[in-house]
């Protein structure tokens, strides 16, 4: 793998960790969206938590299928 491949790789990590990061932020707004009997916004906080860790997980996987390898895989594999 080239230089230039691995700093995409890096760079695509570095981006479903800010989605891993968003998902968990939009998960405690649904939780206290649900605490606070807001269905609705509790609702769309829910989906856009599921699509942000859904994003996330699809670069994570797309990365381990072409090979890729290093410390911040292991990181975003345990969050997974």
């Amino acid at each position: 793998m080239t230089k230039q491949e691995k700093d995409k790789c890096e760079k695509l990590l570095d981006e479903a960790e800010r989605n891993f990061d968003r998902a968990d932020t939009t998960w405690k707004d649904y939780e206290n969206a649900k605490s606070g009997g807001y269905d609705v916004d509790a609702e769309i906080s829910l989906r856009d938590s599921e699509n942000c860790h859904g994003y996330a997980e699809g670069i994570y996987q797309a990365l381990a299928v072409l090979g890729y390898k290093s410390e911040k895989m292991m990181e975003i594999g345990k969050r997974i």
